[in-house]
């Protein structure tokens, strides 16, 4: 099922519709577009709309910046600081958005 997406990533859900739930709202936001295409050489993603606003890479997104819901995400080619730098820009200019946890 995952064989052509060697992004994926997995999470057991309680039930079968908060499992729902949470791939429309990833869908709807436009984050499962970024699983959808290939990784790309210094690719840091930066949550600017989420449950934890920072900096992660496809392996931590969904986890610890999206907790599992949908919100904004911006593909940042470069590297980890500069990213950083990119977020705290952004934070410090108040458009960052930290969602109800």
């Amino acid at each position: 099922l995952t064989d052509q997406f060697p992004d994926a990533v997995y999470k057991l859900f309680n039930n079968r519709k908060l499992a729902a739930k949470a791939y429309k709202e990833c869908k709807y936001t436009g984050v499962l577009d970024i699983f959808k295409s290939p990784v790309q050489a210094k690719e840091h993603l930066i949550v600017v709309k989420g449950k934890n606003p920072g900096v992660y890479n496809r392996c931590t997104l969904m986890k610890y910046g999206l907790c599992w819901h949908g919100g904004k995400v911006i593909i940042h080619i470069g590297t980890r600081y500069d990213a950083q730098q990119a977020f705290l820009a952004l934070k410090n200019n108040h458009q960052t958005y930290e969602l109800p946890k």
